[in-house]
């Protein structure tokens, strides 16, 4: 996990701050970890909101790219 990701896992605030920058593998690494150490059930439920968004756009932009719909 990035110094990024270490430092907005610290509280509810900071994760807050910087959720909407971060990309789809941090987010991922950051739900582990959380699963792994922190054990807080907020945190894991907004990391994985923000997860399941986050591949919901990368899945759909494929989708329209294999549509031919946008260009990559």
């Amino acid at each position: 996990m990035d110094a990024i990701a270490t430092a907005a896992l610290k509280s509810w605030r900071s994760l807050q701050g910087v959720l909407a920058v971060l990309t789809e593998e941090q987010v991922e690494q950051m739900l582990k970890h959380e699963m792994d150490h922190g054990k807080r059930s907020m945190i894991v439920v907004r990391l994985h909101q923000r997860l399941s968004a986050l591949r919901d756009a990368r899945e759909r932009k494929e989708i329209m790219v294999k549509m031919g719909v946008i260009e990559q």
